[in-house]
Parts: C-alpha cells; sequence; structure tokens
C-alpha cells in the first residue's frame, strides 16, 4: 500500500511540476518567481507593487515582504505589470481544472505540488479592518464590464477545493498575474 501511495503522489507531482522563472516588474524592480501550470504563467508570488488603493496587512511592511499587499478592485486592475494581467474567471478556472477540482485548494497552497504558493495574506475590509491572517488566501479575478460581478477566489488552509466568491470593490485581496 505504501509503495502503490507512493506511486500515486509521484505521478500527482510529476504532472504538476512545471518550469519557472523570473519576472522583474520595471515599475519597483521587485523580483519575483513565476510558475508555469499547463499553457498557462502565473506569478507564484503574491504582488507587492505599491499604488494608492493597496495595503500592508495591519498596515506593517513587514506583511508586505511576506505576504504581498492587498488591493481594492481598483488597486488590483493596476497591480500587474506591463505584460501581464489580472486573471479572469476563465483564466482562474482553467488553472483549478488543470490542477484537479476536488485538490486544488490543497496544491495551490504554499508547499502544495503545482508551485502556485498561495499565502494566506487574509483580507482588508472596505471599512479598514484586517482579517484571516494565515487562515485564507483571496485573489481577486478581472471584471469584463461595469455590471458583472467581482470574483474572488478563495483558498483556505483546511479547505480541498477552491471557493469563487463576490465581494465588494472596495475589499482588499491579493493578486496573481498571468501572463498575456
Amino acid at each position: 500500500l505504501k509503495f502503490l501511495i507512493s506511486i500515486v503522489f509521484f505521478l500527482n507531482f510529476s504532472a504538476l511540476a512545471q518550469n519557472t522563472s523570473t519576472l522583474t516588474d520595471p515599475r519597483d524592480g521587485k523580483v519575483y518567481e513565476t510558475i508555469k501550470i499547463g499553457r498557462q504563467e502565473w506569478t507564484a508570488q503574491n504582488m507587492n507593487f505599491q499604488n494608492p488603493n493597496s495595503w500592508c496587512y495591519n498596515n506593517k511592511p513587514d506583511n508586505c515582504e511576506k505576504f504581498g499587499r492587498l488591493y481594492s478592485y481598483v488597486g488590483a486592475a493596476q497591480a500587474c505589470p506591463p505584460g501581464w494581467h489580472l486573471p479572469t474567471y476563465r483564466d482562474w478556472d482553467r488553472l483549478i481544472q488543470h490542477i484537479g477540482e476536488e485538490i486544488a485548494a490543497i496544491e495551490m497552497r504554499e508547499g502544495g505540488s503545482s508551485g502556485f504558493n498561495a499565502l494566506m495574506a487574509g483580507v482588508r475590509y472596505d471599512y479598514g479592518a484586517f482579517n484571516h491572517l494565515n487562515e485564507n488566501a483571496y485573489f481577486w479575478s478581472h471584471v469584463f464590464a461595469d455590471n458583472e460581478p467581482a470574483w474572488v477566489y478563495l483558498i483556505g488552509r483546511t479547505m480541498h477545493t477552491v471557493s469563487r466568491i463576490q465581494s465588494f470593490s472596495g475589499t482588499g485581496f491579493s493578486v496573481r498575474c498571468i501572463r498575456r
């Protein structure tokens, strides 16, 4: 049985392991790891580009260094460097399907075999309070039109699947970028 479990783990890990690289943001010189998962190339770290619509968790700069910034929707739309963009819900859905819907949250968490390394950076509510550090990771997706909902992807520390929720545009969540 142990041998069979080892083979299944190895095959799963081999199927998800992909090419890694780096991205240097020309706006501030910060370097981010990237990961190719399936046909998509994603940042493998939360964005930490400072703009007026972004915050460090509890307003502590050390949290930005570790977890990246939390962005309102307007800030999220400005967070990705040239050649990269805020992922659409279709981009997120392709990623989750490639990894496997039933285990996506497990494999996307920090240390998971996908290399996505979702950090549990928490949330900043639109009224200024922070919550869920080291418990949940929330990521914005791009909205195509003003009348469409703002979709956020939630990966919890104890979740197996990734949830898609709607949110207010002033709430602060993490951003991952995808190459155009």
